[in-house]
């Protein structure tokens, strides 16, 4: 990630490596017709983030992300 803090201590402005991600997906489309069709999808993240800060101080942090799309869909 893109860190940025900026406290009376100091100032960190960069890209670190902070640890991995997972990614899950899960999707399904169903044809309405032969040009059209409608579908869903469920998309789950998880981060680890362990970043360096000014002054040697650490952010240690988990992220978790949902996102749900429906959308429906016309075939050329």
């Amino acid at each position: 990630p893109h860190v940025e803090v900026t406290r009376p201590s100091g100032t960190t402005f960069e890209y670190q490596v902070g640890g991995v991600a997972f990614e899950a997906l899960a999707g399904v489309n169903y044809k309405l017709t032969e040009r059209l069709s409608v579908f869903t999808e469920y998309q789950f993240n998880y981060s680890i983030n362990d970043l360096e800060i000014d002054s040697g101080s650490r952010l240690k942090t988990n992220i978790v992300t949902n996102a749900i799309v429906a959308g429906v869909s016309v075939h050329f």
